[in-house]
């Protein structure tokens, strides 16, 4: 069967190796800038995870414009196009969070360290890194809070991934709740916002042992366009497509 299974790609005109003196480059597809769907099952846990359009932008030319595209979803004609959810975020008057930073998993009692972060992307596979200083990144919880402005109004898809427990608030309502632990997942909450109206968000999350992974991101929630995504790669002279591999999705309204 596996023998029966197999197919060959003709490499029509010399396409590959692709040429270095490319003056646009599309990549497009839905695993193409993915974290979580690189790490697969039964995986172990990278010190470094770099995503298929980081590594291609890293490998082209200076003279090469890459332009990500993400156009479809996996098998829907509704699609999660992520967007720079930082710009949008201020605490304190300041771009970020308000970051608190308790030893042990239950959030209680002072913080030992209150400081500002600019967004949430950590990916900490050794425990003996330091969180922040003075805390390592195993046996700790913290507590995030923000105000979101949104630019105009639509429907966001706020996602979470995160080992070990997370849980999400907006304007004090619990709308995602996986305080538990477990090893890496991603959550997301689908919310109609209003432009220029602000909503107070406060994220917490604890990590038991391991390691440590947290990332808040944003989404447009978008029909799928066939005709927008031809008129942007008319004009590339090459498109990579990364799709494939469905990773799991938990998601509540």
């Amino acid at each position: 069967m596996a023998h029966e299974s197999l197919v060959l790609l003709k490499n029509d005109k010399n396409t590959l190796p692709l040429r270095k003196d490319i003056k646009k480059l599309v990549v497009l597809g839905p695993n193409a800038d993915n974290d979580a769907v690189q790490l697969g099952n039964y995986n172990g846990f990278p010190t470094d995870n770099v995503t298929p359009l980081e590594g291609i932008r890293a490998k082209v030319g200076k003279g090469t414009e890459v332009t990500f595209i993400q156009g479809v979803d996996y098998a829907s004609n509704i699609v999660y196009e992520t967007f720079d959810i930082n710009k949008n975020l201020t605490s304190n008057g300041q771009p970020g969070f308000k970051a608190e930073y308790f030893k042990g998993t239950e959030l209680q009692g002072q913080p030992i360290v209150t400081t500002q972060e600019a967004g949430l992307d950590r990916y900490l596979a050794n425990v003996k890194i330091e969180v922040v200083p003075g805390l390592p990144a195993e046996n700790f919880s913290a507590r995030y809070t923000t105000t979101f402005t949104p630019e105009k109004s639509e429907e966001l898809a706020f996602q979470i991934t995160g080992d070990d427990g997370y849980r999400l608030f907006i304007d004090n309502k619990l709308v995602l709740d996986n305080w538990k632990s477990r090893g890496v997942s991603t959550t997301q909450h689908k919310q109609k916002v209003v432009a220029g109206q602000k909503m107070e968000i406060r994220l917490e999350y604890f990590q038991a042992d391991r390691r440590t992974i947290l990332k808040f991101a944003g989404a447009h929630i978008v029909p799928m366009n066939a005709k927008n995504i031809l008129a942007q790669v008319r004009n590339a002279d090459a498109i990579i497509f990364v799709g494939a591999f469905l990773p799991v999705w938990k998601v509540r309204k």
